[in-house]
């Protein structure tokens, strides 16, 4: 978990925003503002007795003794994620340290405060923060990191240290509240029928887990794929859309990012962010467009699928359907100063 912090990778600049520990991920696509870099660099809090070598995500605490010891339901098998791993360094070995302004991690640190000083071992290197004067300085702030921190270097499964980072930005569309013979691509506001399971209530090793689905009688089933949700002739998630949009290429990236906003036609926005998700797991569109044999592995940048994508419109709907995680919206408050990150605080 990383506070927003800019950081200078050689002579790319690259902005980490921290999440926090079991956050919803939301699959990308490549985007044109990835950088080629030969490491990146990780951060995480070091509290008295911390292992540097471990994650700073909450564990999950031990089960309480009790007089009884039933035979507990084994957890399901989960297939392991293929991630990186993280290796502890020093900052003398951070590309462009001490050279760049600290000034903009240490402002959104103390904005991600407001949430991280809700998690214990956050709350020591928080309050540090706020008792910081208002104004510390560049010298302060480079000691503030080096003294609470500990820079890590990010490894691929293999070994190597080559990787590519993937810029965010807010998408704008264009839309309606209301459907128009220019606005028919709903986004969906989170459906009366979609059951979220948190596996942790059972099983305490799977905290964070979760399965969603919908009942069809007494069975849970899972929940409605990208092309059930889109059926044009059922339409099963009617009087539940939240906008409509003009594009649905535009749409299916907001899908991907998980907040935008959208422009009406008198100039005023709708901010939306992510609400939930149907329970699918995401599949890369640009992956499927290589297999196919539509696009190489060099066209698969945003900008490539989506001229594919207009180059091709008979094709599209099959293509993005064989992505089948969805993303279901909410309105979020339009003074906000940005969208709201996995924190809940705003970017």
């Amino acid at each position: 978990m990383i506070s927003k912090l800019v950081l200078r990778l050689g002579v790319a600049w690259a902005v980490v925003s921290l999440a926090g520990c079991g956050a919803p991920a939301i699959g990308r696509e490549v985007v044109d503002s990835k950088q080629t870099i030969a490491q990146a660099t990780g951060l995480k809090p070091v509290a008295p007795g911390d292992d540097p070598s471990a994650c700073g995500c909450p564990q999950v605490p031990p089960a309480k003794p009790s007089l009884v010891s039933p035979i507990p339901p084994s957890a399901p098998n989960l297939v392991p994620e293929n991630r990186g791993t993280l290796v502890a360094s020093t900052w003398s070995a951070m590309p462009g340290w001490g050279r760049d302004n600290p000034l903009d991690a240490w402002q959104g640190f103390l904005k991600s405060c407001t949430q991280l000083r809700n998690q214990t071992q956050w709350q020591p290197v928080c309050n540090l923060a706020s008792a910081m004067p208002a104004n510390p300085g560049n010298g302060a702030l480079i000691k503030f990191f080096e003294d609470n921190f500990v820079p890590h270097q990010v490894f691929n499964p293999d070994g190597s240290n080559n990787g590519m980072i993937t810029g965010y930005y807010e998408p704008l569309l264009y839309g309606s509240r209301v459907a128009t013979a220019r606005y028919h691509y709903p986004l969906y506001k989170v459906p009366d029928d979609l059951i979220v399971v948190d596996l942790g209530d059972v099983y305490p090793e799977l905290k964070n887990k979760r399965l969603r689905g919908r009942l069809d009688g007494n069975r849970v089933v899972p929940y409605l794929d990208r092309g059930g949700i889109e059926n044009a002739t059922s339409r099963p998630l009617k009087s539940k859309e939240l906008v409509w949009v003009e594009d649905e290429i535009e749409a299916f990236f907001l899908h991907i990012q998980g907040s935008g906003r959208v422009q009406f036609d008198d100039g005023t926005t709708m901010r939306v962010g992510y609400a939930d998700q149907n329970g699918h797991p995401f599949r890369s569109v640009g992956r499927l467009l290589i297999d196919k044999g539509e696009l190489n592995l060099a066209q698969t940048s945003m900008q490539g699928i989506k001229a594919w994508a207009r180059a091709n419109p008979q094709k599209v709907t099959e293509f993005l359907n064989g992505n089948p995680s969805y993303i279901f919206f909410k309105e979020l408050p339009g003074d906000l100063a940005g969208p709201i990150g996995t924190l809940g605080v705003a970017l």
